[in-house]
């Protein structure tokens, strides 16, 4: 079927059917940009390797991109045909194959194998503080087949163009104890806001039930705003310089005050590679250098 695990496109009254993009195995939330309009999706990947493979991404999905399934993840990462069960079938690799593969585009950002995402919504209102406006909060329904135990919602931030981007744990405790899998209360599915601002969360195993979440705080002043966004802004990851390097190249990071740091590098499989501090460091600016060997 030319139309599995792809993104369909129609007009609005039902007419113009066509293929948008393919290659994506489980594309289970959809969510349009509200700066670019352009439109995101979450992936689940294979559940025949435990663990740390494959890792499941969050993307741009874009007109004609082919994003891997059922021959490769992440970004150009080919599937472990010998060690993977029903993905045997496609060996032999055709020409075309390899030629779709190497069309794969780096994804937005990749998360950890198994956490089964979700829904995908990006927060438009401004009830809740600035640097959550235009944030993507998606939602983990699973986890325990894998190193992250999931069943929660996190926020990615990013660019309006996908880059310069962060995940991090914005709801937590649907598993308070792993990895006692009975102790798993909800599920997280679904996402939405009112017109207040407030964000609902569905929950559709478990428990069935819808969670609201407010923001108690005052709405920020435009002086507020301006002092957290002051803030934010010295809180930084800069790309690495030189990219690409031969022999070393240097990440620099800025903390606003004191706190502890990990700083690691993952491989495009998402496994880390090195971790190169892990430590707590004051205020200020600070450079590392890497060899590019694990």
């Amino acid at each position: 079927n030319s139309e599995r695990a792809t993104v369909l496109q129609f007009k609005a009254d039902g007419t113009g059917r066509r293929i948008f993009a393919t290659g994506l195995r489980n594309a289970i939330g959809l969510d349009l940009h509200p700066v670019t309009g352009e439109l995101w999706a979450t992936n689940n990947g294979h559940s025949e390797r435990a663990n740390t493979l494959p890792p499941e991404w969050i993307d741009i999905v874009r007109d004609g991109v082919f994003y891997g399934w059922p021959f490769a993840y992440a970004y150009q990462v080919y599937i472990d045909f010998s060690r993977t069960g029903s993905y045997r079938r496609m060996l032999p690799l055709s020409q075309e194959d390899s030629l779709l593969v190497q069309r794969m585009q780096r994804p937005v950002a990749l998360v950890d194998a198994h956490v089964a995402p979700m829904d995908i919504h990006f927060y438009a209102q401004d009830r809740f503080p600035p640097q959550y406006h235009n944030t993507a909060f998606v939602a983990y329904r699973a986890g325990f087949r894998g190193p992250d135990p999931g069943h929660k919602i996190v926020a990615l931030f990013a660019e309006p163009d996908g880059s310069n981007a962060r995940v991090g744990d914005f709801l937590t405790g649907f598993w308070p104890r792993p990895p006692d899998r009975e102790n798993i209360w909800g599920k997280p599915v679904g996402m939405t806001t009112d017109d207040e601002g407030s964000l609902y969360i569905t929950s559709d195993w478990v428990n069935h039930l819808v969670l609201k979440i407010e923001y108690q705080g005052t709405p920020a002043t435009a002086v507020r705003e301006e002092q957290v966004s002051s803030r934010a802004a010295r809180i930084r990851l800069e790309q690495n310089y030189p990219n690409p390097f031969n022999s070393r190249t240097i990440i620099r990071f800025a903390l606003p005050e004191r706190a502890a740091v990990e700083l690691s590098v993952f491989d495009l499989a998402g496994q880390k590679v090195s971790t190169l501090l892990s430590a707590t460091r004051s205020a200020g600016e600070y450079s590392m250098a890497w060899d590019g060997r694990d």
